[in-house]
């Protein structure tokens, strides 16, 4: 795979163009781990991460639906503690111990620091749990593991310690960027990409699920001792194409004049870097997070419109992307006065069926 630069963080919003535009560029550069088989971002830069007050955890849609999946799991998952590493700002935590279960949160960007709620990261080697190391915990990470830069070394760390514990992890489906075409899913601060077989290979999987339209997937791991890892090179071939749509995306961009998209998280704040390093910015950003109206997206400077999206010019001539292929229907009924509605898997002229995108 080439390289390519991205925005050094995928989730910083800026009150002026200005700041925006002049935050750290990173790059991104997948290749499989030679010794280990998954695949990883090998120009990924720590130093260029900031977990500041610009740093925003706010998302609903996954929110409502990784807990939605979670809730399937947790009549068998057991345990006298649940510690949610990578809490944000501690929504799962209340969740679930609105629940009745008894839940911790670590998270640096955590602004809300009370007795279990900690802004921190979680070090599985000193952190301190008001539990014996020999009790059965559940450790849930929600899209932690691919920021984690020794990914196994951080899980290995976690059965030393709690050798009882169970992990349940959430993670984006790298299978779901390829039949998507979603190389904005690639980002500098998601050091890792993985498949099931990267955790079967090394831990019991109890459970496994995809959710979210076909982007997520939920496992369950337990301890295990013997390790058998191989190298998959289809995965290599995924982020090759992935590259190669990239590349046709941007000549097509430079063919558009009104650009706008819907979905200012990372794979929007991704996107549109993408787009004004191609020679064509883009117009605007629509979210349907109120509270990001009016700022600019980190590094590119686009500016996250109000969803009165009636009121922009040039409408008729003008073409809304959606960033995640999960809502183009539903931004097609609600977008109805632009010219084009399209997700970057239709952008691209290659549609998928729902039964496709679940695999």
């Amino acid at each position: 795979m080439k390289s390519w630069k991205a925005p050094a963080n995928s989730s910083r919003y800026f009150d002026s163009i200005t700041q925006a535009e002049t935050q750290q560029i990173g790059s991104i550069k997948v290749e499989i781990e030679p010794n280990s088989g998954y695949l990883r971002n090998v120009e990924y830069n720590p130093l260029l991460i900031n977990y500041d007050s610009n740093y925003t955890t706010v998302n609903q849609f996954h929110l409502s639906s990784s807990t939605k999946e979670f809730e399937k799991l947790r009549p068998i998952l057991g345990g006298i503690l649940i510690v949610d590493i990578g809490c944000g700002q501690g929504e799962f935590v209340e969740f679930v111990r609105q629940q009745g279960e008894k839940a911790v949160g670590f998270d640096p960007v955590c602004r809300n620091d009370n007795k279990y709620l900690h802004s921190e990261i979680f070090d599985p080697r000193t952190g301190k749990l008001p539990i014996s190391d020999s009790a059965m915990v559940v450790f849930v990470m929600r899209c932690v593991l691919p920021h984690i830069v020794e990914p196994w070394i951080y899980l290995s760390n976690i059965f030393k310690r709690w050798p009882n514990a169970r992990i349940l992890l959430q993670h984006q489906r790298l299978e779901y960027f390829h039949k998507t075409s979603s190389w904005n899913s690639l980002m500098h601060d998601h050091v890792n990409l993985f498949t099931l077989e990267d955790f079967s290979s090394r831990y019991e999987v109890e459970n496994c699920t995809v959710f979210g339209g076909g982007e997520w997937q939920q496992i369950l791991v337990s301890n295990k001792s013997e390790e058998k890892i191989s190298i998959n090179k289809t995965k290599i071939q995924m982020i090759d194409d992935l590259e190669n749509i990239r590349e046709k995306h941007i000549d097509l961009l430079s063919r558009e004049d009104h650009i706008y998209i819907f979905g200012a998280a990372g794979k929007g704040i991704n996107f549109a870097y993408a787009a004004a390093q191609s020679g064509t910015p883009l117009k605007g950003a629509i979210d349907d997070l109120s509270s990001l109206t009016g700022k600019f997206l980190e590094c590119s400077g686009v500016e996250v419109l109000s969803s009165d999206y009636k009121k922009l010019p040039h409408l008729d001539d003008s073409i809304l992307l959606v960033m995640n292929h999960n809502h183009l229907e539903l931004a097609r009924d609600r977008f109805q006065g632009f010219g084009r509605v399209e997700s970057l898997a239709t952008f691209h002229g290659k549609k998928h069926t729902d039964a496709e995108l679940s695999l």
